[in-house]
């Protein structure tokens, strides 16, 4: 019963009943398939290495340069120099293992 509901529906919706459905957009194609049997998986792990280095280098450089442009617009807009990182002072004079002793 279920499968002629299902069939009439098909043909209610034009499409025939022998007739395939077409493939989804993001389904692969069988080229690709193929391609990925056919190809060396050293060049492919050589070339994912390449795309990794190339993606982050160009983090780094947007980084650093996102960083400067801020810094500018904050003493233009500002007319004050960017706020600095601040940093731990080093201890003084006592080394980290005789600070840990005396804690003891």
């Amino acid at each position: 019963m279920f499968r002629r509901l299902h069939l009439m529906a098909r043909e209610s919706h034009g499409q025939p009943q022998g007739r395939p459905r077409g493939r989804c957009k993001g389904s692969p194609r069988a080229g690709d398939d193929l391609k990925a049997l056919l190809q060396d998986p050293n060049v492919r792990k050589r070339k994912e290495r390449r795309w990794g280095v190339l993606y982050g280098a160009i983090a780094l450089v947007l980084t650093l340069a996102g960083r400067r442009v801020a810094a500018r617009a904050w003493s233009i807009l500002t007319g004050e120099q960017p706020p600095a990182k601040v940093t731990a002072p080093p201890p003084s004079g006592t080394s980290r293992a005789e600070t840990h002793a005396v804690n003891r």
